[in-house]
């Protein structure tokens, strides 16, 4: 009887379990923080009060709705999930992280208005902002079939992406999602194993990319903003800028690539391929125009150990246009060619610049060639 009793018990157990499991998967409407709290509060999860604010349920938010959890730490827990659809939504908190398989969604999948576009996000913190990664990543991904979202990170500390965040086209012809990470008090950091993309499609743009920092910025990763038209990619900082590679090339019929810059108030390294380049046409009847890179270092050097590349696209596109300036000297490697080729027999080079305060060591290619015209390479030294 006690052994009857004992397993009824533990089997009442289970299912209770079991339920609890199912409404954590089901996703509760709510518009504010207070509602996350009424509803994920009981798990001692995310109580009402000033302390700690960790989600575990799934959460479906509203349109033009905020959360708003003052000075509270938030954290996204792997079991949890805000999807805002295609909305617009604000979060507002002291700090706030996405842990390893916690998830932001607003993914515009669906074939008509307004599903069919990502949503937007505004995070807005007066400290840290922490994606995490472990054996699985922390994702915001707000794609899109028709257009990619926004996502707008604003912290008054350091950001850290470790895991990915994610604006792209779900179609072909979707693209023009926005991605700004600005540090008004740190750095902003992302990992080797992490995205940030805003990917366009063949038959529309490549998206913008923004980030800035008080402090420095170290991209482990490369960042994506490619499409039809390649898109725009910013990068700045206070301190030192590392990049370790930008994709922003066109595609389709005779794409153009896409602008990018990167300053810093001390130095940059460029440590990974830059790749800016035009494209054909299939049926060969015009090409594409390379891209333009602009690179500054306002109080030290410009190192260059990886492939600029801004060309063209066959058989008439125009190259684009590489610049450095540096108070400090510039150098580039044997491995960090630098082309603004123009492709084709009708094509003509485009422009590189270097320009040092100090010297300038160049030992990679420069190329400035092209089928019909080359352009110019010009390189100026102060020492």
């Amino acid at each position: 009887m006690r052994r009857t009793t004992a397993i009824a018990i533990a089997t009442l157990a289970l299912l209770a379990a079991g339920a609890g499991m199912a409404s954590d998967a089901h996703a509760i409407a709510a518009c504010t923080a207070a509602q996350i709290s009424a509803n994920d509060g009981a798990s001692g999860r995310c109580p009402t009060g000033t302390g700690p604010c960790n989600i575990g349920k799934v959460f479906e938010i509203g349109d033009g709705c905020t959360l708003d959890f003052g000075t509270r730490a938030v954290t996204i827990l792997g079991s949890g999930k805000l999807d805002i659809l295609s909305n617009t939504v604000n979060l507002r908190a002291g700090s706030f992280s996405i842990a390893p398989s916690g998830l932001v969604e607003g993914r515009g999948n669906l074939a008509t208005p307004p599903r069919d576009r990502g949503g937007s996000i505004t995070i807005t913190t007066t400290g840290a902002v922490n994606i995490q990664r472990a054996s699985f990543k922390g994702v915001i991904d707000v794609s899109g079939n028709v257009r990619g979202g926004t996502v707008i990170i604003n912290a008054g500390g350091s950001i850290t992406v470790s895991g990915d965040i994610i604006s792209n086209n779900i179609t072909t012809s979707g693209g023009n999602g926005i991605i700004s990470l600005r540090s008004t008090g740190g750095d902003v950091t992302s990992g080797s194993t992490s995205t940030i993309s805003a990917q366009g499609g063949d038959f529309s743009t490549g998206g913008f990319i923004d980030i800035t920092a008080s402090g420095r910025v170290d991209l482990g990763t490369n960042l994506i903003a490619n499409g039809g038209d390649g898109g725009v990619i910013d990068v700045a900082s206070g301190g030192e800028s590392v990049v370790r590679g930008m994709n922003a090339t066109g595609g389709g019929d005779a794409g153009s690539g896409g602008c990018a810059s990167v300053f810093a108030g001390t130095r940059v390294q460029m440590l990974g391929p830059v790749a800016l380049n035009g494209t054909g046409s299939p049926t060969l009847s015009g090409g594409g125009c390379g891209g333009f890179i602009d690179i500054e270092a306002r109080f030290g050097d410009v190192t260059i150990n990886d492939a600029i590349l801004a060309e063209s696209g066959a058989p008439d596109g125009g190259g684009g246009g590489i610049s450095a300036i540096a108070r400090g000297s510039i150098s580039t490697t044997s491995l960090a060619p630098l082309s603004v080729q123009g492709q084709g027999p009708s094509s003509c080079g485009g422009e590189i610049s270097l320009e040092a305060d100090l010297d300038v060591s160049a030992s990679g290619n420069m190329n400035a060639s092209g089928g019909f015209g080359g352009n110019l390479v010009d390189v100026i030294a102060g020492r």
